[in-house]
Parts: C-alpha cells; structure tokens; sequence
C-alpha cells in the first residue's frame, strides 16, 4: 500500500474549503438568531401594546427553540378559533384593548369617531356626510 503525500497547495485549498464552510454556517446561524430574536421582539410588542397573550407565547417558544411548545401554543390557539364563544371572548378583549389605544391618540381618535359617525349615519339612512380633507 502506498501513501502519497499531499503537497502545500491541497493543504491551502482544503483550508480555503473549510474556511468557506464554516463563514457560510456561521452566517446561516446568524440568520437564524436574528430571526430568532425578531420573533422574542414582535412578542414583547404584541403582549406589551396590544394586550395579546396566545401568539406572543407561541413566538416566545420559536425565539427560544421550543419546538414541543410552538405546537402546544398551535393547539390552543386551533381550539380557541374552533370554539366561536370563546372566539368572540377574545377578539372582544382584544378589540377593547385597540380601542383604548386608538381613542388614547388625537388624531386616531378623530379619524375613529369621523367612521364611527360615518356608520352611524349609514345604519339610519341617512344621505353619508362628504368626507373630511
């Protein structure tokens, strides 16, 4: 049996290859702690602006590699929209909280009383009032 022996430039050139693959899954990793940490922002704004609990936690469990978890906080999420009083609980909550955030702003205010107004005028026949400029 005989040996050859790898000469400089196959020792550079596997180098170079394992340099190259270790950037490239050092990048891919990246992207996913930024994806990551993304998902662990949008859940901190979802539960601390919005009021949401349910898919603050499931994007709590996918920032941290809760596989198991994400699939729990699917189920519990799939029964809550299957169940229509349960359902309605919820987006009532959830619009009450929109509500509260949307009349705390002037302007937000002023454009959701103008529809509101709006709607009231549509549910009792009467001609809709031009729009505001």
């Amino acid at each position: 049996m005989q040996f050859h022996s790898l000469d400089t430039l196959h020792y550079v050139l596997i180098g170079l290859a394992m340099f190259a693959l270790g950037m490239w899954l050092f990048r891919k990793d990246t992207e996913i702690e930024n994806r990551r940490r993304l998902a662990g922002k949008a859940a901190g704004e979802l539960r601390g602006k919005y009021g949401l609990t349910m898919i603050p936690l499931l994007l709590e469990d996918y920032s941290v590699g809760d596989y198991s978890g994400m699939a729990t906080r699917i189920k519990d999420i799939a029964e809550l929209l299957l169940d229509p009083k349960r359902t309605a609980v919820e987006f009532d909550e959830i619009f009450s909280r929109l509500l509260t955030i949307r009349m705390s702003d002037p302007e937000s205010r002023t454009a959701l009383l103008a529809r509101i107004e709006k709607l009231r005028l549509a549910q009792e026949g009467s001609p809709t009032p031009p729009a505001s400029s």
